[in-house]
């Protein structure tokens, strides 16, 4: 009876980062990211990771049943702003996912699917304040009998 066996020593890792939002949407202050983690393999339900991202702000995922996806929620902060989100670091704490061999996540390189290809903006940024400028109307017509704009 030949039989064969595999054993699983490493832990999971993240393959992939995606948000229901599309190419161009604009996150303001207040609204929210939903963002989901692909892991390359089933890991034990609570396990969490935080992901920092590139507008400053940050989420933790969290895998709320055992499968293979990790879901949470970034909420904008006044202060944060993004050309383009993106997942920058996964950091690993004391809550990191579990496979179901028992192997603790330690892999935190993030997937090349960082969420920049959703193409979403984050932008915080108030327009500049105009108080102080003078409204002026200039329909083109003239000043002083002289044409302003056009012969």
């Amino acid at each position: 009876s030949d039989q064969s066996y595999t054993v699983d020593n490493t832990g999971a890792s993240v393959v992939s980062f995606a948000t229901t939002h599309t190419t161009g949407d604009q996150i303001k202050a207040g609204e929210t990211v939903a963002i989901t983690a692909t892991m390359s393999e089933t890991v034990q339900a609570g396990g969490q990771i935080t992901v920092n991202l590139s507008s400053g702000g940050s989420a933790v995922l969290t895998a709320d049943a055992e499968g293979t996806t990790l879901s949470g929620t970034y909420t904008v902060l006044a202060s944060e702003n993004a050309d383009t989100l993106a997942v920058d670091t996964i950091v690993l704490n004391g809550s990191a996912p579990v496979d179901l061999a028992g192997n603790v996540m330690t892999d935190n390189t993030v997937p090349s699917a960082d969420l920049g290809s959703a193409g979403i903006e984050v932008d915080t940024t108030d327009p500049a304040n105009l108080s102080g400028m003078d409204v002026v109307y200039d329909n083109g017509v003239n000043s002083g009998g002289k044409a302003l704009c056009c012969p």
